[in-house]
Parts: structure tokens; C-alpha cells; sequence
């Protein structure tokens, strides 16, 4: 597995590799991750032009020249970064928990300067909203332990959109 790391478009080869994994995206997902969508301001190849990743990081996971899967992070206030931002894993990939293993490591690593961080869901991710809920009330959802340090803090606005947010507590 090669995790790569771009803040805007400028790397052709990697945005190349997102775009074709991103081309599988449909339904609720598309608006956010089709490339055929970069002129919409929730599309993630609009994020990283505008710069929404300039001071963060956009990273996409590969596996023999195959997209896996992407997340980013960054800074929403001075003592508040956003993690777990536009993660796309397709389908046949998600129970490998690549997430815990190779992207939230990157993001506690280059997020030390905050003191709070917070992964957002929007409705139509409550579902996993709902289990971080039974996480924190101590049952067993069969999810990487990591999980277990991020606590749900109930609906926010962010970013002008209503969101379900769960902050990281550093252990």
C-alpha cells in the first residue's frame, strides 16, 4: 500500500489515480466525489482547487496502481481541525478498515498543534453516527479500537451545512 498526499491539483499523476477511482462513485456520493461533478462546491476536486487542503492534506491509498481510497483534514478554527474530510473507500475495500490503519494515524500525526478534532457525517451517513454512539455507551460493534476515542457531540453546523460530528480525544 503507497499513501500519496496532494493539497491541490497539481500533481497529475495521483489526481489521474483519484479520478478513476472516484469515477465509480453513484448515488448519494456522487455530487461529493464524481469527477463528472468538480464544478459543484461540495465536489472534493473543487475543494482541492479552491485550496480548501492548503493547509492540510488530501490522501489517496494505492494498491498496484489501483485507487483504495482517500481522506483528508484541515484546519477549521485555530484549535479545531476537520478529519476523516471527503473519505471515499468503494465498496469491495470497506471492511478492510483501511481508514483506521493507514489515514487517521496521518491525520493525528500532522495535527498535533490542535486541540480538538472533529469527522463530520451528513445525513446520509447517520448510520455511522449511530455507531459511534454505541461505541461510546461501551458495545461491541466489531470496528478497529481507535474508534473508540472519537465521542459523538451531537449536530453542528459546519462548514454552513448541519452535520453530525464526533470529536477525537487524544489519549
Amino acid at each position: 500500500m503507497i499513501v500519496h498526499s496532494i493539497q491541490d491539483l497539481s500533481n497529475t499523476k495521483i489526481v489521474s489515480l483519484l479520478e478513476s477511482g472516484l469515477s465509480a462513485a453513484t448515488g448519494d456520493s456522487l455530487i461529493n466525489y464524481h469527477p463528472d461533478y468538480r464544478a459543484h462546491p461540495s465536489n472534493i476536486f473543487y475543494l482541492l482547487n479552491e485550496g480548501r487542503f492548503k493547509q492540510g492534506n488530501y490522501f489517496i491509498l494505492e494498491s498496484d496502481e489501483k485507487f483504495i481510497g482517500s481522506a483528508g483534514w484541515y484546519p477549521y478554527t485555530s484549535s479545531l481541525a476537520l478529519i476523516l474530510v471527503r473519505s471515499y473507500v468503494p465498496v469491495n475495500h470497506r471492511a478492510n478498515y483501511y481508514m483506521s490503519e493507514f489515514f487517521i494515524p496521518k491525520f493525528l500525526e500532522e495535527t498535533t498543534e490542535f486541540s480538538r478534532l472533529w469527522a463530520t457525517m451528513n445525513s446520509h451517513n447517520q448510520i455511522i453516527y449511530k455507531v459511534f454512539e454505541r461505541l461510546a455507551d461501551g458495545k461491541s460493534v466489531g470496528w478497529p479500537e481507535i474508534y473508540k476515542l472519537f465521542k459523538p457531540v451531537g449536530q453542528r453546523i459546519v462548514n454552513n451545512i448541519q452535520q453530525y460530528v464526533v470529536e477525537y480525544r487524544r489519549p
